[in-house]
């Protein structure tokens, strides 16, 4: 849960930061983090709902996954 907050406040860090043209790092960032973070929250809320999780694992899961696409179209359109 540590690192997952740590993460959430690196890639707000990497939103706030994707607007300057010549720090290019923090747009790679965000757009890898948010492909890795698609990547494992689909099987984890679709083995979520299959397996009759709890609430709070699919709240989550869904969360990562919604937070993941946008990310990733604020590394499009930016």
């Amino acid at each position: 849960m540590v690192i997952n907050l740590i993460l959430q406040i690196l890639t707000w860090i990497a939103y706030v930061k994707i607007d300057k043209r010549d720090d290019k790092g923090w747009r790679i960032f965000l757009l890898v983090i948010n492909i890795l973070w698609l990547i494992g929250s689909v099987p984890a809320t679709i083995g979520g709902l299959l397996s009759g999780a709890s609430a709070i694992v699919l709240i989550e899961s869904v969360l990562n996954l919604v937070s993941g696409v946008f990310f990733i179209l604020a590394f499009v359109v930016k």
